[in-house]
């Protein structure tokens, strides 16, 4: 009976957690290294919406989900992120894609621990935005600047390309 209850109880975290739905963020406090810490879960969550939806939906939430997400990475303590403008040139005059640069950052910075130098978050975020773009579903312009940046991902020279 208590592996069925836990089975249960897994299956529904892991349910909530991938869902499409935007977590609460309106009231998330972060004053302290502990609750930098604490949010991580929710940092996921909320770059999973932003990964899961095209740009062109709902663009409210879309904000406050990049401007909760600009919150923790300027301040956890735990990673350091980097806005170069050889990275950010490609897609800086956009606010939708600039959410989910933010979002593929957070992302890759949470789920590769082991990789915590500016340039490998760097170059994993802008291998997960890369993979966003490239998907229709999305409905992301595709701009010169935006092709170049995936042709070199996609030539395995992306980290040459941004001159990392």
């Amino acid at each position: 009976m208590r592996k069925a209850l836990f089975t249960l109880l897994v299956l529904l975290f892991g349910c909530s957690a991938f869902s499409q739905s935007m977590p609460p963020i309106d009231h998330v406090t972060l004053e302290t290294k502990e609750d930098y810490r604490l949010v991580e879960p929710l940092v996921l969550q909320v770059s999973g919406y932003l990964l899961a939806n095209p740009v062109d939906k709902n663009d409210e939430v879309r904000l406050n989900a990049s401007v909760f997400l600009v919150r923790w990475m300027a301040n956890t303590p735990d990673y350091t992120f980097s806005f170069e403008h050889s990275v950010t040139k490609y897609f800086e005059k956009d606010v939708n894609l600039v959410g989910i640069y933010y979002a593929s950052a957070c992302a890759s910075a949470i789920q590769n621990k082991q990789a915590t130098d500016q340039k490998s978050i760097t170059l994993n975020a802008i291998k997960k935005f890369v993979a966003y773009i490239n998907d229709p579903g999305n409905h992301v312009v595709i701009t010169s600047r935006l092709k170049k940046l995936s042709e070199a991902d996609q030539n395995g020279k992306l980290e040459s390309f941004l001159k990392l």
